[in-house]
């Protein structure tokens, strides 16, 4: 995965000062990072499947990207909404949306397995 996120970095820094005078550049850097760890995933043959036993590859599978992106962020990684927004150029009432909408798709059980266990 770090490779990825490298290949992400390198392709920013290469247009560095255009990225930053384009619009909304965290929400861009997000899409590209995102771009990148699918197109890893499909020329795998499918979604790499070993991260958390396969629970994270199987919300992209269910779910709209943004709503997955929204559910690994806000209940995987911790952040708060604000923080999930700032992190993917997008407004908290988008995340807080993406969540309401990826919380009626899913059981409260699989939520509730994605949460990042205290103290981790």
């Amino acid at each position: 995965m770090r490779h990825i996120v490298d290949g992400v970095f390198d392709e920013l820094a290469e247009g560095w000062a255009e990225f930053l005078r384009g619009p909304n550049p965290r929400r861009r850097a997000w899409e590209m990072l995102r771009v990148a760890v699918a197109g890893v995933a499909a020329a795998r043959g499918g979604p790499d499947t070993r991260e958390s036993g396969g629970r994270v590859d199987a919300l992209h599978r269910v779910l709209p990207s943004a709503q997955a992106d929204a559910v690994l962020v806000h209940y995987r990684l911790g952040l708060t909404l604000t923080s999930a927004a700032d992190l993917m150029g997008t407004e908290p009432s988008a995340v807080a949306l993406d969540l309401v909408l990826a919380e009626r798709a899913l059981s409260s059980a699989a939520i509730r397995e994605l949460e990042r266990p205290s103290g981790e």
